[in-house]
């Protein structure tokens, strides 16, 4: 009985020592990565009636969310941030239709390794496009929508900062794509009716 009881024992000090060992590695990883999220609603609403000195009654609603992982430890850095928002508003000047009062879809990210100290060689990377139909609301005629257009691009070269959450990019060698994946939309930013990706090459 004695026996089994010490081998109990024994066994579950073992464990203990087991999990405090993983829950120190845990640990220990989750000091190099700082993650974070904003999120914002905004309603308003606005009723007129009668009022002298004239107007419209509008209904607005704005969402947005930007979301952030940032990883360092020792020479390595890797920014990460994605931006979503979208808003309309709705009128009773035009009340056959819903504008648009705000509409993106952006990702940044950027790995860099520390060359000397506040000096880093750099890769980034940013994506910025739409999620819904973007209209000209004076000729009713579709001037954007869903990766129409999407810009991309993917640049190396050296990041300064001078002091925390400041940061100087400099890229001589980036490569810049345009898509625009509706057809009727390609001439107008540029790319050939039969062209859905553009790439060029330039310096940011």
């Amino acid at each position: 009985m004695k026996k089994i009881l010490f081998a109990a024992i024994l066994l579950a000090a073992c464990f203990s020592t087991v999990r405090a060992e993983d829950a120190k590695q845990d640990s220990v990883k989750n000091i190099y990565w700082l993650k974070g999220i904003t999120t914002d609603i905004g309603f308003s609403q606005l009723a007129l009636s009668n009022w002298a000195a004239g107007g419209f009654g509008q209904i607005s609603l704005n969402t947005y969310a930007d979301a952030y992982a940032n990883y360092t430890k020792d020479n390595l850095l890797w920014n990460n941030e994605f931006q979503i928002g979208y808003g309309f508003i709705w009128s009773q000047e035009d009340a056959s239709r819903i504008k648009k009062s705000d509409d993106r879809l952006i990702l940044d990210s950027k790995f860099g390794y520390k060359a000397v100290e506040k000096l880093y060689i750099s890769t980034i990377f940013n994506m910025r496009s739409q999620l819904a139909k973007g209209l000209d609301y004076n000729t009713d005629t579709q001037v954007s929508g869903f990766f129409a257009p999407a810009y991309i691009s993917l640049g190396v070269g050296i990041d300064y900062s001078p002091w925390k959450n400041v940061s100087i990019n400099f890229a001589p060698l980036t490569g810049n794509t345009v898509i625009v994946s509706i057809p009727e939309l390609r001439e107008r930013y540029g790319n050939r009716l039969d062209q859905a990706c553009r790439f060029e090459l330039g310096a940011q």
